[in-house]
């Protein structure tokens, strides 16, 4: 009995799996039972993927010896695995009312009301964690996690930073922190961590997205393209990162590809408003108005209260002459965001149109108030002001 476990043993600390398992086969084969037998036979075939087997060893481990908490701690793993999550919870709380101080069987009911988005529960047991076994960096990373989606952020980074204190090479809790800091508009340092945590696993779709985003929040386009071209070879069926790589493509003027990545993004996502308005915008670019219109229709059909469809139909519908419906628009857009200044350039454009210049003049000036820094307003304030300048005399 003992020369079995013992091999058993060797061949687990050495990796040899295949030939620890057959080894607490044959000891169970010979009639023999030990808790610590079946826990370890059931961990293997957990790890191998042996659902079945690992679950009966567990069971029966329960059975011969319901004392042992590490049958039900790993009986409740295994059920988190198999998105069983009432019972996992019923088998990792025996664990602990046999074991209050077992730390494994804490961390994964943690880990559960993680999983299972029951942030403030998880936050409460990461936190026991973190107060009995200090040097424990994974109860730290995981309960950065719950305070970031709690939106907890200046805890979650205090935590996030000790966990990195303790574990330098953790991808999971760079890549966290970026994105806490990158939640706190903290570009420069969430770049940091983001790339940090790439270096140390380059197969990251949120740090390669989230440093997407951050790179066109900076108006670095080039890297922008990079990097969210990287996140959409991690996860190609990413409706986000198409709809971010189709905008940074427009704005590198590589405007067949953006319409290519726009399309990308409506076929995995047609009920979107943003890429129907988006691909209009790029459609515009390309001289194509017919099909721009469509699209800033269908936008504007898919959410009747999204502004920039709105003005961008309305502007081209003053370039072909449809001044009463492109004016009907432009209203609505200012009614639904009186604050946002392109509206009133449009307006701008429209009073122009109808050479009402005097008017044209009052909206470019709404338009400056709300943006003083927009060179593109203060030419047309000046354009305007010579035109009717000319006019008078």
């Amino acid at each position: 009995m003992e020369k079995l476990l013992t091999e058993a043993l060797r061949h687990q600390s050495d990796g040899n799996y295949d030939e620890a398992i057959k080894c607490y086969k044959s000891f169970f084969d010979k009639g023999f039972k030990d808790p610590n037998a079946y826990t370890n036979y059931g961990v293997l075939c957990h790890r191998k993927g042996l659902l079945d087997e690992a679950l009966k060893s567990y069971i029966t481990s329960i059975s011969e010896f319901p004392k042992n908490p590490f049958a039900y701690s790993n009986l409740g793993s295994l059920l988190i695995d198999s998105q069983k999550f009432e019972l996992a919870e019923k088998y990792l709380r025996i664990a602990l009312s046999l074991k209050t101080d077992y730390v494994d069987a804490r961390y994964n009911l943690g880990k559960l009301f993680l999983i299972t988005n029951k942030l403030d529960s998880a936050v409460n047991q990461f936190q026991k964690l973190v107060r009995e076994q200090p040097t424990f960096s994974p109860a730290f990373e995981s309960l950065g996690i719950a305070l970031a989606k709690l939106e907890r952020f200046d805890e979650a980074r205090k935590i996030l930073e000790s966990s990195l204190e303790m574990n330098h090479k953790s991808y999971i809790s760079y890549s966290t922190l970026g994105n806490v800091l990158l939640a706190q508009s903290n570009l420069n340092e969430a770049e940091i961590y983001f790339l940090k945590a790439l270096e140390i696993n380059n197969n990251i779709f949120g740090a390669s997205y989230n440093l997407g985003l951050i790179y066109i929040k900076k108006k670095e386009f080039e890297k922008a393209e990079k990097y969210t071209r990287k996140a959409l070879k991690i996860r190609h069926d990413s409706y986000d990162a198409f709809l971010n790589l189709g905008q940074i493509l427009r704005k590198l003027l590589k405007l067949d590809e953006a319409e290519k990545y726009m399309r990308k993004a409506i076929h995995l996502n047609p009920s979107s408003a943003s890429a129907y308005s988006n691909l209009g915008t790029i459609l515009k670019d390309l001289g194509n108005k017919e099909d721009a219109i469509i699209n800033f229709k269908k936008a504007i059909e898919l959410d009747s209260n999204f502004v920039d469809p709105c003005l961008s139909l309305g502007d081209i519908l003053i370039e072909v002459g449809q001044l009463e419906e492109a004016e009907t628009l432009i209203m609505k857009a200012i009614e639904l965001n009186p604050d946002y200044a392109y509206g009133y350039f449009i307006l701008c454009k429209l009073y122009s149109e109808k050479e009402n210049f005097i008017e044209s003049i009052n909206q470019i000036k709404k338009a400056i108030t709300l943006d003083k820094a927009n060179h593109l307003y203060h030419g047309e304030l000046s354009r305007l002001e010579y035109l009717v300048s000319c006019l008078n005399e």
